[in-house]
């Protein structure tokens, strides 16, 4: 935008084209049959999103800026819905839950890495920003690429055994299928209500710091940083919690925190108040993706957890657009207003994971009910 490339009402038009990109991955990824199917659509994805930070600086019309933005969404779905499964096929437990954590709290890492990238460079030229870090996305991205193409590797020389091997013999079948519970529905929802939340802190906080404290945009972006450190240590800390707590009371505690942030955050008397709760409600952020994730591989099973996970990101996806469009239109009135509602959400997703926990709980009691 410094640089002339975009008005400052396109970036809201880029974040929706992203977003829309990102919605036509996930349902993508849901009707992807085979692993091996979603291993080149992740490769794919990974290239698509490199690719984009060269890409995108060459024209700086904004329909070539939505084309890419489009094609970014759609390969970054692929990421993180393909990924975290295809990482963790191989562990069990505990090592599973740690290792899932690692991954998500790349993108506290990223956010951390860009503010460093983008304060440092972006003055004196946004080419050289698109630039550098797409060179930083080619070396991140070097040992995904490796191990995406080890695991085309072990899924074809299987396919190739099991063509070798007797076909009168009976073989176990997987199934990517699962069965709706009234515990996953409530999931479902939290899922639901976390995305919308997400948009009062993650998009408004810096701009909020400045109408009600009165502090320049620099000072407020620099508070800002501490979502990503907290979006990084809430999903290591997930990871990290102990054996014996249930994957349902510690996304209980993860909301809880997510509650307290936003509160802090919106009532806050002074700066250094409402960041502490920008760093809780971002430690939520961090620790409720991962957790989702390996809760919904305790519920359908390793197989079905790709499938699962895809169609929760959609709705996810879809909770954070309602409430970026609708908090646009409250912005007129009040960017308060953007945080109370917000908070409500938080609250709201509170309770839809308690009932969801109670569900879980019944169903287990009574698993033939």
């Amino acid at each position: 935008m410094q640089s002339k490339w975009i008005a400052a009402q396109g970036i809201g038009l880029l974040a929706g084209f992203h977003l829309a990109g990102y919605i036509i991955g996930c349902i993508h990824q849901t009707t992807l049959k085979s692993e091996i199917q979603s291993l080149t659509m992740i490769r794919l994805g990974l290239f698509v999103c490199v690719a984009t930070f060269f890409a995108e600086p060459i024209i700086t019309t904004m329909g070539w800026q939505i084309l890419w933005r489009l094609l970014a969404g759609w390969g970054a779905a692929h990421l993180v819905t393909g990924l975290p499964g295809f990482a963790t096929r191989k562990l069990e437990g505990i090592e599973r839950r740690r290792s899932t954590a690692f991954i998500f709290a790349g993108g506290g890492i990223s956010a951390l890495i860009a503010a460093v990238l983008v304060s440092a460079i972006s003055s004196p030229s946004a080419l050289n920003s698109w630039i550098l870090t797409g060179v930083i996305s080619i070396l991140f991205g070097l040992p995904i690429i490796s191990s995406v193409n080890a695991g085309i590797n072990e899924e074809l020389a299987g396919y190739r055994d099991r063509a070798k091997a007797d076909e009168n013999l009976a073989r176990p079948t997987s199934s990517s299928d699962f069965s709706w519970t009234a515990g996953l529905y409530f999931l479902a929802i939290t899922t639901f209500l976390f995305g919308a939340a997400q948009v009062s802190v993650m998009t408004y906080f810096p701009i909020f710091l400045s109408t009600k404290f009165n502090v320049t945009s620099a000072v407020s972006a620099s508070f800002f940083s501490m979502f990503g450190l907290g979006y990084t240590v809430g999903a290591i800390a997930a990871g990290f919690m102990p054996k014996k707590w249930s994957t349902d009371s510690i996304l209980i505690s993860s909301a809880l925190i997510g509650v307290v942030g936003s509160f802090l955050t919106v009532f806050g008397i002074n700066v250094y108040i409402a960041t502490i709760g920008c760093f809780l409600f971002a430690f939520w952020n961090g620790s409720m993706i991962g957790l989702i994730v390996a809760r919904l591989r305790e519920v359908v099973g390793q197989q079905a957890t790709r499938k699962a996970w895809a169609i929760f990101s959609f709705l996810l996806s879809i909770g954070y657009i309602l409430y970026t469009f609708a908090s646009s239109y409250l912005y007129k009135y009040s960017i308060a207003i953007i945080l109370w509602v917000g908070f409500a959400l938080t609250a709201a997703q509170l309770l839809t994971m308690l009932i969801a926990a109670m569900e879980f709980k019944k169903q287990s009691d009574h698993p033939f009910a």
